[in-house]
């Protein structure tokens, strides 16, 4: 276990004291969150650079936006 001490503005402090967002339960919670979707822009990222560099068609944007739309509607979601 890591104890981490915070300095933030009273105000900042007290409203986040009200609304629960200082408990360790939360606060882990949030850094959970943040890290998963720093994680998750890092794949898109190099799922990108990959795909920039494979040959292939390259697609419109309104095609791309199409097949988003199709795989968000299709219905076991592949």
């Amino acid at each position: 276990m890591t104890t981490i001490t915070l300095e933030l503005p009273e105000d900042v402090a007290a409203k986040a004291r009200e609304v629960g967002l200082l408990t360790p339960e939360r606060l882990t919670g949030m850094l959970d969150e943040a890290l998963l979707r720093q994680q998750a822009g890092q794949r898109f990222f190099a799922a990108a650079e990959r795909a920039s560099q494979a040959d292939g068609p390259v697609l419109s944007e309104d095609e791309v936006v199409a097949m988003i739309k199709e795989m968000r509607h299709s219905p076991d979601g592949d």
